[in-house]
């Protein structure tokens, strides 16, 4: 007679802790080719900066020019 099967017993989840942000920051996701994406991680790094603060930054300058 074969065995029979019990359930697996699982392992209590882990608490998933909140990404702190700082104050008035919020996060938003977009969608864009790979080539664009890793031409602009490259603008990014190459500035010194993370992808998020360069492309705030370039948001910045375009709402200030109008």
């Amino acid at each position: 007679m074969p065995a029979k099967k019990t359930a697996k017993v699982s392992k209590p989840a882990k608490k998933l802790r909140k990404p702190q942000r700082a104050p008035g920051k919020t996060q938003t996701s977009i969608s864009m080719s790979v080539s664009f994406m890793e031409w602009a991680w490259g603008k990014a790094a190459s500035e010194g900066r993370s992808l998020s603060n360069w492309i705030e930054q370039l948001i910045r300058g375009l709402r200030d020019a109008e």
